[in-house]
């Protein structure tokens, strides 16, 4: 049988959507897979975004590119960009090439996923001085979050 398919770019918000379609397709084809976490009221938990990660760490095998951005919208809505068990569950990835982070997250985690995945973090949208660079470090002012 011939592969029509030699890679696959994902973009995901909802992983019990693409956790549904891996059912019937090879995570084997994923080589990008870009992560969104919305941040509302009824937005996916730790523990649902925790099952993909866990099923595409052992299935996702050419893993190249991930890119995560960390939603937040008010003291209401503060999505996951603070939760340990988020970051210790996207570790679980085997990416090979290059990891990019946005969005808003807590000051440990480029550290903490570079230790554990052998890759540097990069983020575009942290440019020194910038407006967005001060609406980061504002959010991640507080206790020191360490996983």
């Amino acid at each position: 049988m011939q592969r029509l398919l030699s890679s696959l770019s994902v973009n995901v918000s909802k992983p019990d959507a693409l956790l549904a379609w891996l059912e019937t397709n090879d995570a084997s084809y994923i080589t990008a897979l870009h992560v969104h976490l919305d941040a509302y009221y009824k937005a996916p938990s730790a523990a649902r975004w925790s099952r993909l990660f866990e099923k595409l760490g052992r299935e996702a095998t050419n893993l190249q590119h991930l890119s995560v951005y960390w939603d937040h919208e008010d003291y209401l809505h503060r999505g996951l960009g603070k939760d340990v068990s988020f970051v210790q569950a996207l570790v679980q990835l085997k990416v090979t090439k290059t990891i990019s982070i946005g969005g808003f997250y807590a000051q440990r985690w480029p550290e903490y996923l570079e230790e554990k995945m052998g890759l540097k973090p990069l983020n575009d949208q942290d440019i020194p001085g910038s407006t967005w660079s001060r609406m980061l470090k504002s959010y991640q002012k507080g206790p020191d979050i360490r996983p």
